[in-house]
C-alpha cells in the first residue's frame, strides 16, 4: 500500500511530488526551460565570485551561523569546490517542492523572515542555476531532523532531457542519521582553468555582503592549508587608505527624499585613486549587493571621482513583494520606474555633496600640510605682503590649491616655491601673466610647471655633467672586463641608475629567506632552495626589478636563463596573494655579453622576453642608454635656455 500526497501550486508550476512510504520509490524532479538554464545560469554566472555569493546567500537564508568554503585545485584536471553550512537543511519534500523549483518567489509563498529573524535575501529562485555557469556536476547533501537526503545533478544530462523534466540521481533518500542539520554542496567538473585565488574571493564576498558577524561567519580553505581566510568587513576595502569619511544618514544633505533617513552606510575618499572596480558607490539591500559601484549618471569628469568609494544600504528598495526593482543577476537596479528614479536622483545629490566636501576638506588639509612642511601659513604670508601684491599672491596660490589632480606633497612644494621666488621681479611678471588670463584653471598651472621645468632642468643638467664622469668609469670597467664580484657588483651598487635611471631603491644579495622574512612577513618559512638574487630594485612606477649580473665578457646560457626565470617565478608566487605587492610588475634582467651561440638558449631567451619574464641586456646597451639619457638632459636644458633667449656661463 502506498500513500500519495499531491501538492499543487499553479504559481510554481509544480505538477506533483510523490511521497512514498518506501524511500526507494521516491522521485525528485525539476521542470525547466533550457533557455532559462542557459541565460539565467550558464551565461549570467560565468565567473566564480557571484556563484559563491549565491550559495552563501542561500546558507544565510537557511539560518546558518557558519559556512565553510573549500577550494581544491592541486590537480588541474580535477578542480572542485565544497560549500558546507550548518543551516536548517532540507527535507525530501523541501527538495522536491522548493529547491528543485525554478522561479519560486519565496517571499510570496512563505514568511519574509527566517526563524532567526533574518530578512530573506533570495527572491527569484534562480540562484541554484548559478552553479551551472562554472560547473557541470553538482552533488547536494542535506540533513534535516535526523534524515539525510543526497542527490546528484548533471548539466549534460539536463541538456539531453527531451520533455524538459529532469530527474536528479538520488544517492540517499530520507536516510536516518545522527548528524546535525546542514547542507553540503559539491561542485565538480569545473570549467575553470586558472588556479583559485582565495584571497580575492574573500575580498569579493566582503564587498558583496554586509552580513558577516559573530552570528554568521564564512571561512575559506584552500587545498591543504589548515589556516582559513575569515571573510569579514576588514577585507571590503583592503589596501585602500581612506582620507575623508562621511557616514549616513547625513543631516548636512538637505535634499527632500522620503527614504533619506533609511539610507545608511559610509562613503569615503582615498589618498590615492581607488581601483577601477571600486570607484563609485555600491548599493546593498538586506545585507547583499544589489548594484555595483556607480556614480549614477553623474558625468565622471570630476577629478574627485577617481578617489570616491563606499556603500549605502537601501533595504526599502527590496521590500515590495510584488514588484522587483532588482535585475535578474541581483547586481544592478532597474532604473525605469518611479521608485528607483527618485533613489537615483537622491544618490546624485549625495555624490555631489561628497565631491564638494572633499574639495573643501582637501583645501584645509593642504594648508595644514604646507604649514607643517614649509612653515608657511598661507593667509598670514599673503597678509604680510604689500597691499598691491596680495591679490596676485592669492591668485597664484589658489591656482595650486584648487587643482585636485595635484598630490598634497607636490602642492606644498609648489607653494613653497612661489613664496621663495615671490620677491624676484621675473617671477612676479610671470604671475601677472597668469592673473591676466581670463580663466585661471589647471591649464594655467601647466604654464607654471613650464617655469618649474626650467629650474628642474637646470638641476638635472648639473647632475648629468657629474654623472658623465661615472659613465666614463663604467665604460672603462666594461673594456677591462672586470670581475662580476666584487668589482662590477660593488660599482653598480653605488651607481644603480646605470642599470635603469628610474630605479629609486636597490637591495643587494637578497636571499629567498630574507624576502620571506622582510617582504612577506613569513619569518619561519625556510625555502627548499635558498637562492640569492644579485639586486632587487624598485622604480617610481611600482615595478620590481630582479637583476642578475655576469662578467662583461660572459654570455648567458640556457641554465642562466632558467635560473633567472626561477627567481621571477618565486617572487610572483608570493606576490599574488599579498595586497601590498599584487599590483606591482616584475621584470627580470640578466646583464652580460648577450646569448651563447646555442639554438636552445636563443629560443628560450626569445620566448622568455616575449612573455615579459626574463630579459637579457648587454653592458654596452646599459652604457649607451645611460649616455643618451643624461645627454638628453644637457641638450634639453640648452634648448630651453636658447628658447628663452638666455645664456648662462655659470652652472
Amino acid at each position: 500500500m502506498t500513500d500519495k500526497t499531491k501538492i499543487v501550486n499553479k504559481n510554481l508550476n509544480i505538477e506533483e511530488f510523490s511521497k512514498e512510504k518506501t524511500p526507494e520509490n521516491k522521485r525528485w524532479f525539476m521542470r525547466f526551460d533550457m533557455n532559462t538554464i542557459q541565460h539565467l545560469g550558464i551565461s549570467m554566472y560565468a565567473t566564480l565570485p557571484p556563484v559563491i555569493g549565491e550559495l552563501v546567500a542561500n546558507s544565510y537564508d537557511a539560518d546558518a551561523t557558519k559556512v565553510i568554503i573549500k577550494l581544491f585545485d592541486e590537480d588541474d584536471d580535477n578542480k572542485s569546490i565544497i560549500i558546507e553550512d550548518n543551516g536548517m537543511g532540507m527535507s525530501s519534500e523541501d527538495i522536491g517542492v522548493k529547491f528543485l523549483v525554478i522561479g519560486r518567489n519565496r517571499r510570496i509563498n512563505e514568511k519574509d523572515e527566517t526563524p532567526r529573524g533574518r530578512k530573506i535575501i533570495g527572491r527569484k529562485g534562480i540562484g541554484k542555476l548559478a552553479v551551472f555557469g562554472i560547473a557541470k556536476e553538482l552533488i547536494i547533501t542535506s540533513v534535516n531532523k535526523n534524515l539525510k537526503n543526497q542527490f546528484r545533478m548533471n548539466l549534460d544530462k539536463i541538456k539531453k532531457c527531451e520533455d524538459e523534466k529532469y530527474y536528479p540521481d538520488p544517492i540517499n533518500v530520507d536516510k536516518k542519521t545522527d548528524e546535525s542539520n546542514k547542507t553540503i554542496i559539491e561542485l565538480g567538473d569545473l570549467k575553470r582553468k586558472a588556479k583559485f585565488e582565495p584571497r580575492k574571493i574573500a575580498e569579493d564576498l566582503a564587498k558583496r555582503f554586509l552580513i558577516f558577524d559573530k552570528d554568521f561567519q564564512v571561512e575559506i580553505f584552500y587545498n591543504n592549508d589548515p589556516d582559513p581566510i575569515l571573510v569579514d568587513s576588514e577585507l571590503r576595502f583592503v589596501g585602500i587608505e581612506k582620507e575623508f569619511l562621511w557616514e549616513f544618514p547625513n543631516e548636512d544633505i538637505k535634499a527632500d527624499y522620503e527614504h533619506k533617513q533609511e539610507i545608511a552606510g559610509e562613503i569615503f575618499t582615498a589618498t590615492k585613486p581607488v581601483p577601477a572596480k571600486l570607484k563609485g558607490v555600491y548599493l546593498v539591500s538586506r545585507g547583499k549587493l544589489v548594484h555595483n559601484n556607480s556614480f549614477y549618471d553623474i558625468r565622471a569628469d570630476d577629478h574627485a571621482h577617481s578617489y570616491i568609494s563606499g556603500y549605502l544600504k537601501v533595504d526599502f528598495i527590496d521590500d515590495d513583494k510584488e514588484e522587483d526593482h532588482i535585475s535578474t543577476n541581483r547586481e544592478s537596479l532597474k532604473w525605469e520606474n518611479e521608485e528607483t528614479t527618485k533613489l537615483k536622483n537622491h544618490l546624485q545629490e549625495i555624490i555631489k555633496f561628497v565631491a564638494t566636501e572633499r574639495r573643501s576638506k582637501r583645501r584645509e588639509k593642504q594648508e595644514r600640510i604646507i604649514k607643517e612642511k614649509t612653515g608657511i601659513a598661507i593667509p598670514e604670508w599673503i597678509n604680510s605682503l604689500p597691499r598691491q601684491e596680495r591679490r596676485l599672491a592669492r591668485s597664484v596660490t589658489n591656482l595650486i590649491l584648487n587643482d585636485q589632480s595635484l598630490d598634497l606633497e607636490k602642492s606644498a612644494d609648489l607653494v613653497g616655491f612661489v613664496k621663495d621666488h615671490y620677491d624676484f621681479a621675473a617671477f612676479k611678471e610671470f604671475a601677472v601673466q597668469l592673473d591676466e588670463m581670463e580663466d585661471i584653471t589647471a591649464a594655467s598651472l601647466i604654464e607654471l610647471f613650464k617655469d618649474w621645468e626650467v629650474i628642474e632642468a637646470k638641476e638635472m643638467y648639473k647632475l648629468a655633467i657629474v654623472r658623465l664622469e661615472t659613465i666614463r668609469k663604467f665604460e672603462q670597467n666594461i673594456k677591462e672586463d672586470v670581475r662580476e664580484k666584487p668589482e662590477m657588483h660593488n660599482f653598480l651598487k653605488i651607481f644603480p641608475w646605470l642599470l635603469d635611471p628610474r630605479i629609486m631603491k636597490l637591495e643587494d644579495e637578497v636571499t629567498y629567506s630574507r624576502l620571506l622574512r622582510d617582504k612577506f612577513k613569513e619569518p619561519d618559512t625556510v625555502p627548499e632552495k635558498n637562492r640569492r638574487i644579485d639586486f632587487l630594485c624598485q622604480d617610481f612606477a611600482e615595478t620590481l626589478y630582479i637583476i642578475e649580473l655576469k662578467r662583461p665578457s660572459i654570455k648567458a646560457n640556457s641554465r642562466n636563463l632558467d635560473q633567472a626565470l626561477e627567481y621571477s617565478a618565486f617572487l610572483r608566487s608570493k606576490m599574488g596573494n599579498d595586497p601590498e605587492f599584487s599590483q606591482k610588475t616584475i621584470k627580470t634582467y640578466i646583464i652580460c655579453d648577450g646569448i651563447v651561440n646555442s639554438n636552445i638558449a636563443r629560443d628560450k631567451a626569445d620566448s622568455y622576453e616575449k612573455t615579459g619574464r626574463v630579459y637579457v641586456r648587454t653592458y654596452i646597451e646599459l652604457l649607451e642608454k645611460a649616455e643618451k639619457y643624461h645627454m638628453d638632459f644637457i641638450v634639453k636644458y640648452e634648448e630651453l635656455q636658447k628658447a628663452r633667449g638666455e645664456t648662462e656661463t655659470e652652472i
